[in-house]
């Protein structure tokens, strides 16, 4: 059960950056954002998904 549900969300990321290749680069950056940059950019797609519903 594990496997598929990790194949599941691998199939979802690969399906993702597929359609959004600039996140893989923003992705890699972000891996070496501290703390408080991961929490403001986290802050930051909150607005912007609530202005997109």
């Amino acid at each position: 059960m594990k496997n598929n549900i990790m194949l599941s969300e691998q199939s979802e990321i690969e399906r993702t950056l597929i359609e959004k290749p600039y996140l893989l680069e923003f992705m890699k950056k972000a891996l070496a954002y501290t703390e408080e940059k991961i929490q403001l950019a986290v802050a930051l797609l909150s607005e912007l998904k609530k202005k997109g519903e």
